[in-house]
């Protein structure tokens, strides 16, 4: 015997029901990209996960976002899941932009070998380089990337500091520059 067929009101019941949960869903990924859930979206083989932090990791998520270094955690496929509001600024992109797309975008199509290897090597283990990391207005700037990969809820994600070396390599320049003109005799030093 084959079961009764839905009728309208059923199905148009059903309907409402799917409609209120894909609106949750979209207000929770809203909520996620932009900041205002602690939560992280982790893509695996059974499909999206959201995991919710913690309170004791709150100190941790103020910590992070009060640094001066960007970070930002990656899938295996270098999807940004996420990003400090330091990384964004560095990069002039919004967070909401960076959120949930390619880091690869970021690094010039010269350094992406360098990059493929500088993440392989993280995903072994611990890895550390400098790398030319483009802004949205298309600038090149010297960044200084730390990675290691981190257990977030049974699934694996590359954490990556970035620093940003400009100020370091102004400087650097600068004393080339009064080194080249300062005359022999001023570059003694006093006994």
């Amino acid at each position: 015997m084959s079961e009764p067929l839905p009728t309208s009101v059923d199905l148009a019941r059903e309907n409402e029901e799917l409609r209120y949960q894909a609106e949750e869903a979209q207000e929770l990924i809203h909520a996620i990209r932009t900041g205002a859930v602690d939560a992280l979206a982790v893509q695996s083989p059974e499909g999206p996960r959201i995991f919710t932090l913690q309170g004791a990791d709150q100190g941790y998520r103020t910590l992070i976002e009060q640094m001066n270094e960007g970070a930002l955690l990656l899938s295996d496929d270098a999807t940004v899941l996420y990003c400090n509001a330091c990384l964004a600024g560095l990069l002039g992109r919004a967070m909401t932009e960076l959120m949930g797309s390619s880091f690869d975008d970021c690094v010039p199509l010269a350094f992406r070998d360098y990059w493929a290897s500088l993440m392989q090597q993280g995903w072994s283990g611990k890895s550390k380089g400098e790398l030319l990391l483009q802004t949205k207005a298309g600038a090149l700037v010297p960044f200084s990337v730390s990675m290691n990969v981190l257990m977030f809820n049974e699934t694996p994600v590359l954490a990556v500091i970035v620093t940003d070396l400009s100020a370091q390599r102004e400087i650097t320049a600068i004393r080339a520059q009064v080194q080249e003109k300062t005359p022999c005799s001023t570059r003694r030093t006093k006994r």
